[in-house]
């Protein structure tokens, strides 16, 4: 079974700007805690490759413990909205959430 997770917000910025962040994948980290690396070539149905440090979690050594989360793209259109899902492999129609 594969199961999809989903959601959505508006952000009162302008569009130009937001769309520039959201590129700009070399500079996640800077901005989501979370995430140590993203790659992706924003494709419809491309994974959206990420190493990620969740809850702060560190080695015996001090460095972040990370995983690999991997999802894919379900929705994008370029200067109005884009989508992923967190299936864990590309996600089929049926288990996409709605746009």
């Amino acid at each position: 079974m594969v199961r999809a997770v989903g959601g959505s917000s508006e952000i009162h910025a302008p569009i130009e700007k937001v769309w520039a962040i959201l590129r700009d994948v070399d500079s996640y980290p800077s901005w989501n805690p979370f995430t140590v690396s993203v790659k992706t070539d924003f494709q419809m149905g491309s994974p959206v490759d990420m190493r990620v440090c969740l809850f702060g979690k560190t080695r015996k050594d001090g460095s972040r413990k990370t995983m690999r989360q991997v999802e894919y793209i379900t929705s994008y259109v370029e200067g109005s909205r884009a989508g992923t899902s967190s299936c864990s492999r590309p996600c089929p129609p049926s288990a996409r959430p709605s746009s």
